[in-house]
């Protein structure tokens, strides 16, 4: 049967599609079979990743996988509906793995650089302690750092956030946030000097 029109294309079975697919490489075919299982994949995707932007995205993912499968693949498909969702279900669960990964891997890094953390938060206050009008002087050396740098910072020493949390709050990634921070408190502990020298 020759797919002509959109009433016959409707009409066909999801094999039939892939087949027609297959043969000619025309997306009208693809698009079909997205728009009979699309909204399958992205209740899937919202299963497993418990957030709507990226349930679509692994929707988005798992399609061009399939589609890239679809053209390699050797033989008939018996069920395009059950590899659709085994195609998605990999995606998002090789997702959560990745997602796992980082997040143990930040972990590690910020418990390998707690000491390191430690040192320059207790170098900084007792800077501070040298000098009685503590909040006149934090006040003055804050506003001459970059306004991203300046803001984690206040949500690190002074809200005592960790660094996944001003991450989630400020919108920044987690490796910006360990710059932000890694540079402002840089530059916060020589101004903090500067101005202290000058005092003395």
């Amino acid at each position: 049967m020759e797919i002509t029109s959109l009433k016959v294309l409707n009409r066909c079975t999801d094999e039939e599609l892939v087949a027609a697919y297959r043969a000619t490489g025309e997306n009208r075919f693809l698009s079909e079979l997205y728009r009979r299982y699309a909204h399958l994949g992205y209740g899937l995707g919202l299963k497993y990743m418990k957030n709507e932007e990226e349930a679509r995205d692994a929707l988005a993912d798992a399609f061009t996988i399939l589609v890239q499968r679809l053209k390699a693949m050797e033989g008939e498909v018996l069920s395009f509906r059950s590899y659709f969702y085994t195609v998605v279900k990999n995606e998002c669960l090789g997702r959560l793995r990745r997602k796992k990964q980082e997040q143990a891997q930040n972990e590690a890094w910020q418990k390998q650089n707690a000491d390191a953390a430690f040192v320059e938060s207790e170098a900084i206050r007792t800077l501070i302690e040298q000098e009685e009008d503590v909040e006149r002087l934090m006040a003055e050396v804050l506003e001459t750092l970059k306004p991203k740098q300046r803001h984690c910072i206040r949500l690190f020493f002074f809200e005592q956030l960790s660094y996944q949390e001003i991450s989630e709050q400020t919108g920044f990634t987690f490796k910006e946030v360990k710059t932000h921070l890694q540079n402002g408190k840089r530059n916060l502990k020589i101004r903090l000097a500067e101005k202290l020298n000058k005092a003395t």
